[in-house]
C-alpha cells in the first residue's frame, strides 16, 4: 500500500474517532431526564419497582456500551497511529528509491 493511501486511511480513521466520541453524550445522557424521577417519592407499588429495576439495568448498559465506546475510539486511534507511521516509513523508503 502506498503511503498516500495509508496516510488517507489515517485521516479517514480519525475523522471516526471524532464522530464516534461526538456520539458519546447522547448515550451517557440518554436516561439523564428520567433516573432523577426513581426516588421513594415518584414511585409507589409494584410496578414502580419493576420500571425502576429496568431503568436501573439499562442505566448499567448505557455505561458499558460508553465505555465500550471509548476503548473503540481509542483502539482507532492507535491503530491510525501505526498507519501514519507506516505512511511515514513509507515515504522515507519513496524518497530513497527517488534519488537513486
Amino acid at each position: 500500500m502506498s503511503a498516500a493511501v495509508l496516510a488517507g486511511s489515517a485521516t479517514q480513521l480519525r475523522e471516526c474517532v471524532r464522530r464516534l466520541r461526538s456520539a458519546i453524550p447522547a448515550v451517557e445522557s440518554l436516561l439523564a431526564r428520567v433516573s432523577p424521577l426513581d426516588n421513594a417519592q415518584t414511585w409507589h407499588g409494584p410496578y414502580p419497582a419493576r420500571a425502576s429495576d429496568q431503568l436501573h439495568g439499562w442505566a448499567r448498559s448505557a455505561g458499558s456500551s460508553v465505555a465500550d465506546l471509548h476503548a473503540q475510539a481509542a483502539q482507532w486511534e492507535r491503530l491510525a497511529a501505526e498507519l501514519d507511521r507506516r505512511a511515514a516509513e513509507g515515504r522515507q523508503a519513496e524518497q530513497r528509491l527517488g534519488t537513486r
